[in-house]
Formats: structure tokens, sequence, C-alpha cells
């Protein structure tokens, strides 16, 4: 039993590729060893490592790295914004948290490549 646990697709890995590749070379993220399980209607995912055997404890968990996303078509006008924030609890990831910063349900799939302020926290 899985308990909703997956594969990460192709572009959540792309976008927690390319967060991460804002950090401090202390970290180095690898796609194929972390697992994911949605948590929210925003597409927020827990994170643990596949070979850990338990949903991990988030008792010490900190922000990493942050980014933003317009979730709008208009080439006009800029927002509403989807903030994303990885959180790790000092060596592996834990959360990718995404959240709408109207409160609204996000409209396009968020991508790599349409962040910006991409900001290492801490």
């Amino acid at each position: 039993m899985n308990d909703g646990w997956r594969e990460l697709s192709a572009n959540e890995a792309e976008v927690i590729r390319k967060m991460t590749s804002k950090v401090s070379s202390q970290f180095t993220y690898e796609p194929k060893k972390y697992i994911g399980k949605l948590i929210d209607e925003f597409g927020s995912l827990a994170l643990r490592r596949r070979e850990e055997a338990e949903d991990p404890v988030l008792a010490n968990v900190m922000p990493l790295v942050s980014a933003y996303f317009d979730d709008d078509n208009n080439k006009d006008t800029m927002g509403p914004f989807v903030h994303l924030i990885i959180f790790w609890d000092g060596s592996l990831l834990r959360e990718l948290q995404i959240y709408r910063d109207d409160g609204g349900i996000v409209r396009k799939e968020i991508l790599a490549d349409d962040l910006f302020e991409i900001t290492p926290e801490g």
C-alpha cells in the first residue's frame, strides 16, 4: 500500500530542480531519489526519499528556497501570483508548498521556465 506516495512527474521534478539549483552547493537534489504525495488542492507535495519506510517527521522543517509564478494569461498585467516554497529538514527535502496569493485555485500548469524571483531562504 503506497498511501498516496508516487513518482514525481517530470514537470514537478524540473520545478524542484530549478528552484534548488539556486541554493548553496552544500545541497544536491537528486530527483530519482524522491517521491511525492499530493497534500492540497493547489498541488502542494509532501516529499520523501524513496528508501524511507515511513512518512517523515515534519517537526523541524524550514524554508530552503522560494519562487513565484504568474497565474494569468494576460500579458499586460501580472498576477495573481502563485507562491512556491520548498521546505527541508537540514538535509532532505520535505515539502513543495504551493498557494495562490488571492486564495484561488491555480489555473495554469506551473512550468519551471516560468518561475521568477527564485530566492534561497535563510
